[in-house]
């Protein structure tokens, strides 16, 4: 796909990179029409490069709930399972998980603390659902029980030490 970059002025090199687009501005357009051109170039995947992307940064906005309206702590590395669905639903968590504050027009979000201490949040927008697991002291034995319960839904894993480190992280699946 050819993209006109008079249509973004302001689209840096570091944009192209995140976006794993190839500048082609200066290749000659019988080189763009051999597939010889695209060996050795970095390959993308949107549908996946999407769903890292979202999964990122509902995390990110899920442990800026965790700790600023539960007043949990830092932990010294994050642990988080991801677990996406997308497809009809009419799931209401309320029941279980309590009522919730409001997060985002068109987005509920539930949290709720395991007997664990780990937390449990869930996002839904439209047809969109994505459970969290925060695991926030090592050994839980929640991580791999949901995992394993959702094992279908190919349940997608984080690790690190720094939630920056989310920044164009592919997902492990688990």
């Amino acid at each position: 796909m050819v993209i006109n970059s008079q249509c973004f002025p302001d689209f840096t090199k570091r944009d192209l990179r995140f976006f794993k687009l190839i500048d082609g501005t200066a290749t000659d357009p019988q080189d763009l029409a051999n597939l010889e051109y695209f060996e050795g170039k970095q390959k993308t995947n949107l549908k996946k490069d999407a769903l890292f992307i979202a999964l990122s940064v509902l995390a990110k906005s899920a442990a800026a709930l965790i700790i600023s309206r539960h007043q949990q702590n830092i932990p010294k590395n994050w642990e988080i399972l991801a677990i996406p669905y997308s497809g009809a639903n009419n799931v209401d968590f309320d029941e279980l998980f309590g009522d919730t504050k409001p997060f985002e027009t068109s987005v509920k979000t539930w949290i709720k603390e395991t007997e664990a201490g780990d937390w449990y949040v869930a996002y839904k927008a439209g047809s969109v659902l994505v459970y969290f697991l925060f695991v926030f002291y090592p050994g839980s034995p929640f991580l791999k029980h949901m995992a394993d319960l959702y094992a279908d839904d190919e349940p997608r894993v984080f690790r690190g030490s720094k939630l920056l480190e989310l920044v164009d992280y592919e997902w492990e699946k688990i």
